[in-house]
């Protein structure tokens, strides 16, 4: 049983975390090589990453270590989606700024 509080509980952290990179990535709009909802997306997968290699190694869970690191690739698909999105969107406004 404490190994799915323990899953639950991180789940939920990590979920927080990229739920507030995608946040701040629709509300963020400058330029910058990292911006403040990058850092909400590496800290939910570098928490995720961390938890999933603790089960594995640690606590000897390899089953609860598997699907907590599932979690880390999708961390990562979702900051590249958001990354993709808001750099489209950047570049689509300072189009129009030049056209005017």
């Amino acid at each position: 049983m404490a190994i799915e509080s323990l899953i639950l509980g991180v789940g939920g952290f990590v979920f927080l975390l990229i739920l507030a990179g995608a946040f701040l990535a629709v509300q963020e709009a400058k330029a910058g090589s990292l911006h403040r909802f990058d850092f909400f997306f590496l800290a939910g997968i570098a928490t995720a990453f961390t938890v999933a290699n603790y089960l594995w190694f640690f606590v000897n869970e390899q089953e609860a270590g598997a699907l907590v690191a599932i979690w880390v690739a999708g961390g990562v698909a979702l900051a590249l989606y958001f990354r993709s999105a808001f750099t489209r969107t950047l570049a689509q406004s300072q189009k129009r700024e030049g056209d005017y």
